[in-house]
């Protein structure tokens, strides 16, 4: 999990459960978002077991934590466990 990094403003662009995989009765949930660094556009992806009901959604803005050097390697902020 990514702990350090430079935050910025996203956006949550998708949200879906996973109804083909169970793990322990749940199925998982993906949250797909975008950011910008200097101009250009990345995207990023994070699951979690945990019920999302509507704590996040599609348009929801979020926060995104990146490493400076590498903006592929990012994930939102706070977390979702």
């Amino acid at each position: 999990m990514l702990q350090v990094g430079q935050a910025t403003l996203g956006e949550i662009t998708d949200v879906h459960e996973n109804v083909h995989v169970e793990v322990n009765g749940r199925h998982p949930w993906t949250i797909t978002y975008r950011f910008q660094v200097q101009g250009q556009q990345y995207q990023g992806q994070t699951k979690t077991l945990r019920t999302l009901g509507t704590t996040h959604r599609a348009s929801q803005p979020v926060y995104v934590l990146y490493l400076p050097g590498n903006p592929d390697r990012n994930t939102i902020y706070p977390p979702v466990m």
